[in-house]
């Protein structure tokens, strides 16, 4: 919904999401009598069911001049996770709320955007139960992760020529994340690999993409 004066628009929106997820680890050990993988092992074996309750609300004030439009604008996030693990007496509850910034310029075909956005680590990080599939490369889970801030950077230009049939133009895009989850890995002596997640400041991302297109006529 927004409301329009003669040179800016004030704009509001709000979204509720909810999501639902179940994972399941079963692990068996080989049955010397058998001869087969029937023994069930307890202790790698894991479940998991997830919720996931977010909502989003937010408000920009658009401002025109001529050709330049400015929209700065509040994001207001709030998220509610619970992760139900079968090997944990109590399940793991994940909650945070932010006001998160967000601003965008447009001059003429000039584009640029600026918002913040929180990252809830993924449920298949959080399962401290080993994965085991492959006996050479351990997955650990994590459950004390945090969630992750980035900041995210884009610019753009376009610019068409009908006369001469000519269009360029560029695509760019840098985005800072704070606390983002990565892998640590590790090798013991026997030389198995052992993959956990972690928390790391200092992560970038970035990208920058040109081009032109040329109409030639017969």
């Amino acid at each position: 919904r927004f409301l329009q004066f003669r040179s800016h628009i004030l704009e509001f929106g709000a979204r509720y999401e909810f999501l639902k997820y179940n994972n399941n680890i079963e692990t068996y050990n080989f049955n010397t009598v058998s001869k087969t993988y029937d023994l069930f092992n307890l202790l790698l074996t894991n479940s998991l069911r997830r919720q996931n309750n977010q909502v989003t609300a937010n408000a920009g004030f658009e401002y025109r001049l001529k050709n330049l439009t400015l929209t700065p604008g509040l994001r207001w996030q709030s998220q509610h996770i619970v992760n139900d693990i079968s090997n944990l007496l109590l399940p793991i509850n994940q909650k945070t709320s932010n006001l998160l910034p967000t601003f965008s310029l447009v001059y003429k075909t000039l584009q640029f955007y600026y918002d913040r956005n929180v990252f809830l680590p993924g449920y298949n990080y959080l399962i401290a139960v080993a994965d085991n599939s492959n006996p050479y490369y351990i997955t650990l889970g994590n459950p004390d992760l945090v969630p992750s801030v980035r900041d995210q950077f884009s610019l753009s230009y376009r610019k068409n020529d009908l006369k001469k049939q000519f269009t360029y133009g560029f695509n760019s895009n840098i985005g800072f994340t704070k606390k983002d989850v990565i892998p640590f890995i590790t090798v013991d002596a026997q030389g198995v690999f052992t993959n956990k997640p972690v928390n790391q400041n200092g992560s970038r991302n970035s990208f920058l993409s040109f081009y032109l297109n040329k109409q030639y006529k017969k």
